[in-house]
């Protein structure tokens, strides 16, 4: 397991002496300091806004459906970022955004591009249909309207033509063109690049670029480890020895502790079967076998599963259900007829 620590300082009236000169757009988010952009002689720094306010207002049909702060979102975007996206299975871990799985990341949209986008959804009733669409929203483009640290969701839909304004736990879909938004959609498709966690390498971005070696680890292993809980430090008087206990929301802090990220690696189960198939598949630390999925053989049979190969040393019922391996095993699987 590996861990790092974070400091948790209790002392009230702690000041944020290291970051005086915090630009406007950023008070009130100083606890953010480690993962904002610093100039070379260590102060914050802040990309300069591509801001420019759409011309044309949004058409009161759409405005007066939505909150007022998602239609300035989209009205007034300093920035806009776009992502391929499609439906989350159940069990997926991969990055999401509006309960959407992120496939590609699509760039970040040039003046033009928005200007283009924004008035096909948002400035032309005769582009909206009013009349219900019999048929399930199929995602395939994210766009993130973002102004300062808020942002707004659109989320466009074909062959179900629609898109779907997200903002604040809400959302509201709109009706609109098959050939409006089919085009829309396919200008971004050519444009695709691999998602990469931006907070994963400390980067206040839309998408992750990896500027070192060890930004380049972290982007390439994210994969091969699972968030496992915060823990801390007590002393044990039974044992006189420090033991780790997990903290939860019941937890309570009475002066400065240190806790610790605990991150659970993924580890690889080879079963090998008595006809020299074999069948790799992973867990993570501190999980039972018992997700483990056996080939199916036809006919009525008995499983036995053994740890070694000369199958020796097999693995009772409880075993095979909540045994949890310490590293990769190998498991040796034959079957008896009945």
């Amino acid at each position: 397991m590996n861990k790092f620590a974070l400091t948790m300082m209790l002392a009230v009236g702690t000041a944020f002496n290291a970051l005086a000169e915090v630009p406007p757009e950023l008070q009130g988010f100083e606890f953010l300091e480690d993962v904002l952009p610093k100039d070379e002689f260590g102060s914050v720094k802040i990309k300069q806004s591509t801001k420019r306010s759409m011309q044309k207002d949004i058409i009161p049909l759409i405005e007066d459906s939505i909150l007022e702060a998602a239609a300035y979102n989209i009205h007034n975007p300093e920035q806009v970022f776009c992502y391929h996206v499609e439906k989350r299975k159940k069990g997926d871990e991969a990055y999401t955004i509006g309960n959407y799985k992120v496939v590609d990341y699509c760039g970040e949209l040039d003046f033009d591009v928005l200007t283009t986008t924004y008035e096909a959804l948002f400035t032309r009733s005769p582009n909206i249909i009013t009349t219900v669409a019999k048929c399930k929203i199929e995602p395939k483009v994210m766009l993130r309207f973002v102004r300062g640290v808020d942002y707004t969701d659109v989320l466009m839909s074909s062959p179900c033509p629609s898109f779907t304004v997200f903002y604040a736990g809400r959302y509201k879909s709109f009706n609109i063109k098959q050939g409006i938004i089919d085009d829309l959609i396919s200008q971004f498709e050519n444009k695709r690049e691999e998602f990469l966690s931006p907070a994963l390498i400390k980067q206040t971005a839309s998408n992750g670029k990896p500027e070192s070696a060890e930004d380049a680890y972290k982007l390439e292993n994210v994969n091969d480890k699972k968030f496992g809980g915060w823990y801390r430090t007590i002393w044990n008087y039974g044992t006189n020895q420090e033991m780790e206990v997990k903290c939860d929301s019941s937890t309570r802090f009475y002066t400065d502790t240190t806790v610790y990220a605990k991150w659970l690696n993924k580890l690889t189960i080879t079963i090998v079967y008595e006809d020299g198939t074999i069948d790799t598949q992973y867990i993570f630390e501190t999980e039972t076998i018992g997700s483990i999925t056996y080939q199916k053989l036809e006919g009525q049979y008995q499983r036995k599963v053994y740890f070694d190969e000369a199958k020796t040393n097999q693995l009772s019922n409880s075993q095979v259900s909540n045994y949890k391996p310490k590293g990769d095993i190998t498991l040796y699987v034959t079957r008896l007829t009945v």
